[in-house]
């Protein structure tokens, strides 16, 4: 029997037990497990909040929270057990990386925090309540670089670009599908967007991505690289 057998081999309440937080009572049939409706953007090395939250909000304190991953095994990312967390039972990945915001149980949050981000993280994370037998996916977009896009009005737009380098010499770049629906989004139509692309080659190649966005008759946007400050 493995872990998630192990774990639904326990009996809950029925979906007609009343669930009680003072001053009122709601029935696990009218609670909803609500996550966000667009992907979670997050930048390697950062701390992301995968939001997660029952309507109405009720005390979570006692109920048990499951954050999976299917593409996973073991496929748990954070395990609370009638308020208890179960760190031998997550993905060895996630261990020491995963939690979830305590203070925030009582008011029906239960959103799990992921540390330290990887590009391994990316994907659709599963958050489950037994109790209810509800659920709600929360899709994690990772990238390594964030474009910052702006007009001579200050408008700003950010988006995730990643770039891998084949190594046979080719490059390839590849949008995430977030980031193209961010472009389709705000910029109707995107008239021309130029990417040069620099290289140097020191123990290996850096990468250097300037954008520049023509809407209408102005043109102004670029990225600046870090290093090129005391240059200019």
């Amino acid at each position: 029997m493995d872990s998630a057998q192990f774990l639904h081999s326990f009996s809950f309440p029925s979906s007609d037990t009343k669930l009680c937080k003072i001053p009122t009572c709601f029935s696990p049939g009218l609670l909803q497990v609500v996550g966000p409706s667009q992907p979670v953007l997050a930048k390697v090395g950062d701390d992301v909040l995968l939001s997660c939250w029952l309507e109405p909000a009720v005390d979570a304190s006692d109920m048990s929270v499951e954050w999976s991953r299917e593409d996973l095994n073991p496929s748990y990312i954070y395990l609370w057990w009638y308020r208890e967390e179960l760190e031998s039972l997550k993905h060895p990945d996630y261990k020491g990386r995963s939690s979830m915001l305590f203070s925030k149980l009582e008011f029906g949050d239960v959103s799990l925090k992921i540390s330290k981000v990887k590009p391994s993280d990316e994907g659709k994370y599963r958050c489950f309540i037994p109790t209810l037998g509800r659920g709600c996916t929360v899709e994690l977009v990772v990238g390594e670089l964030i474009l910052k896009v702006q007009d001579s009005d200050n408008w700003g737009l950010s988006g995730f670009l990643n770039i891998f380098l084949i190594t046979c010499g080719l490059i390839q770049i590849s949008f995430s599908p977030t980031f193209i629906h961010i472009i389709n989004r705000f910029i109707q139509p995107p008239e021309q967007i130029v990417i040069i692309l620099l290289f140097q080659t020191l123990k290996s190649l850096i990468y250097r991505i300037i954008w520049t966005l023509c809407c209408g008759s102005r043109l102004q946007s670029v990225l600046n690289h870090p290093s090129d400050e005391s240059r200019t």
